[in-house]
């Protein structure tokens, strides 16, 4: 993925976007990766990760893998914050 987004920053034909273009606009989407609970093990204690993302057993369900629907609400609010404020989506998602 790095690389392909690299590519179309730095130009190339295969991978245009816009008027014309033949290829998606390639970006970055949120980090979700936390190591679980904060470095207490106690949900909204303190925080592992300077944002304060964790993650509960309860955001996910049994196969510990997939988002239970308190772990999609944080998903959907990664995603919704990141193109609400990357300057390269606000052009387009903030209309």
């Amino acid at each position: 993925m790095k690389k392909l987004i690299q590519d179309q920053i730095n130009g190339a034909s295969d991978l245009t976007y816009g008027a014309g273009g033949v290829a998606p606009w390639l970006s970055w989407g949120p980090y979700m990766w936390a190591d679980g609970l904060g470095a207490d093990g106690v949900a909204g204690g303190t925080p592992g990760r300077s944002d304060g993302l964790e993650w509960a057993c309860s955001d996910l369900v049994s196969d510990r893998v997939h988002p239970s629907a308190s772990g999609q609400q944080k998903v959907a609010n990664l995603l919704l914050n990141q193109l609400s404020t990357d300057p390269t989506s606000t052009p387009w998602f903030n209309q």
